[in-house]
């Protein structure tokens, strides 16, 4: 990810998205290179490039969260402004 250093506080989900965007690059980068050099990556790269693959699923799977849980409060603020009305 870039070095940029943010207040996390201060992120917006476009920022996340952007940012997850980058990490997931990244790791694709990494995969390829490691698929055509196959026969002479060393254990310890591949290990590495697994962790990353694993963290870019939990980041994602964090993002999905963040915007269901959104979609989860707008669907009530709608719900009550509707029973109030």
């Amino acid at each position: 990810m870039s070095g940029a250093s943010k207040d996390p506080s201060s992120l917006s989900l476009s920022d996340l998205i952007s940012q997850y965007n980058e990490f997931n690059k990244a790791v694709q980068d990494k995969l390829n290179d490691i698929a055509k050099s196959k026969s002479t990556v060393s254990p310890g790269k591949f290990l590495q490039l697994q962790m990353e693959t694993s963290s870019l699923a939990q980041i994602g799977e964090s993002i999905s969260n963040i915007i269901a849980n959104a979609n989860s409060v707008i669907k009530n603020a709608v719900q009550n402004q509707r029973a109030g009305a």
